[in-house]
């Protein structure tokens, strides 16, 4: 058997996602000229973002406040900014949650960066002074530590559940079926399997991708491909309960996936 692997293909970003991360953007590049933050290297930890908000508070008491809204499965603290001068309850507000889906990290950083640049123009900026003045943000970072802390754990892969302990196949166990690292580089990714009843194939533009096919048209693949893991409960199926709950975008009220990974007990 011939294992290669391949970074997990991007997903397809759909138009409200598209829109959200223009709309920050919009924000963050008006404001960028007026702050003296340095480039973030890379996405904030849980206990970077913590520190990270500590500090605005500490500096910025009149004009921010940082509060639980309560904890995660892991005791993690879900961390809400409020922004605003005097009576901020009773003014037009707007909340901004990031972290609902926890595999979107630029999401967080632009959540964090609008607080911290907001805060840096108020100080010299009137418009920005007169819009904490008269509004209030409430901005949740990320609602979703449990997940997507998965990045900067020792082995790395791409979560969407939080904590909470589900059985997604349904046999009365819990993470008995994982991933696991079989090439041990820190990191799940996808492996392809040389089968001759295939239906991907290797693409003509890079060796490193894969293409899947139509069979039912005739064309024939020259691989399977599979989440990077084995079989551990001998059902047939790989890694189809590891660890990770709940995903908070498949528990809303349209459209609900019942009983599908991800989707909850209930």
């Amino acid at each position: 058997m011939n294992l290669n692997f391949r970074s997990t293909a991007l997903r397809e970003k759909s138009l409200k996602s598209l829109f959200i991360k223009t709309f920050f953007l919009g924000i963050l590049c008006a404001l960028v000229p007026r702050m003296g933050f340095a480039q973030m290297r890379d996405y904030s930890s849980y206990q970077q973002m913590t520190n990270r908000l500590m500090w605005l508070a500490s500096q910025n008491p009149r004009l921010c406040s940082v509060t639980s809204i309560g904890k995660t499965a892991t005791d993690k603290e879900i961390w809400l900014i409020t922004l605003g001068r005097e009576n901020a309850a009773n003014k037009p507000a707007i909340v901004l949650a990031a972290g609902v889906e926890a595999t979107q990290l630029a999401a967080v950083e632009l959540a964090l960066q609008m607080a911290e640049q907001l805060l840096v123009s108020a100080e010299t900026d009137d418009s920005v002074r007169q819009l904490l003045q008269t509004k209030t943000f409430y901005i949740f970072p990320n609602v979703n530590p449990d997940a997507t802390e998965q990045y900067v754990e020792q082995l790395r892969w791409e979560r969407s559940g939080n904590a909470q302990p589900t059985d997604d196949d349904r046999d009365g166990r819990m993470f008995e079926d994982p991933y696991d690292d079989l090439n041990q580089d820190g990191l799940i990714t996808k492996m392809r399997v040389q089968h001759p009843n295939g239906n991907y194939r290797i693409s003509e533009m890079d060796s490193r991708l894969m293409v899947k096919v139509d069979t039912t048209k005739g064309a024939k693949g020259t691989h399977l491909v599979y989440s990077e893991g084995l079989d551990n409960d001998q059902d047939g199926f790989y890694n189809e309960d590891g660890e990770g709950g709940v995903n908070f975008n498949k528990n809303f009220s349209f459209d609900f996936p019942h009983f599908q990974v991800g989707s909850g007990e209930h």
